[in-house]
């Protein structure tokens, strides 16, 4: 198949502290498994149960963009899940299911989540659906076909579909 996803890139880019990356994926992985919302004092007595400053560690999460809030001051987003329904979701090879913030950023779960997977997502141009399967950082299948490139680094696309 003539795709690509260039991940060789994305070790450029700064990376978070252990603290920081520890307490994402705890959250992270609590919408997922609940499929609900989570409250900004929710999301803070989660990081606390990890002996970790709750307020504080979500407060730099929050800076760094990573999570955002919405006007209630609930989670709406967990980079890159979201609790939103957007129309770009993504099943991991182990069963776990959720939306992403866009289509770009459900192609990078395969890599966040060290996990071959699925993606369901649309061309915001014409609302067809598209299907696209990672495995091993690799697209191996996509439909409808399109020539898909991708640098992370670039955040640059080409192809048939505007996703």
């Amino acid at each position: 198949m003539n795709n690509s996803f260039d991940f060789s890139t994305a070790d450029k880019f700064k990376k978070i502290d252990r603290d920081l990356s520890v307490a994402r994926f705890a959250l992270i992985d609590t919408v997922i498994k609940s499929g609900q919302k989570m409250t900004y004092d929710e999301a803070a007595s989660i990081i606390s149960n990890l002996d970790m400053d709750g307020n504080g560690i979500l407060e730099a999460l929050i800076k760094l963009n990573i999570v955002g809030l919405n006007e209630n001051r609930d989670i709406c987003y967990l980079y890159p899940v979201s609790t939103e329904l957007t129309g770009h979701r993504v099943k991991l090879s182990d069963g776990r299911a959720f939306n992403t913030m866009c289509a770009f950023d459900s192609l990078g779960c395969a890599t966040t989540f060290g996990l071959d997977a699925e993606i369901f997502s649309f061309c915001k141009d014409t609302q067809t659906e598209v299907y696209i399967k990672v495995v091993q950082n690799e697209i191996v299948e996509a439909v409808p076909f399109f020539n898909l490139s991708v640098s992370y680094y670039d955040n640059w696309i080409e192809g048939a579909f505007n996703f």
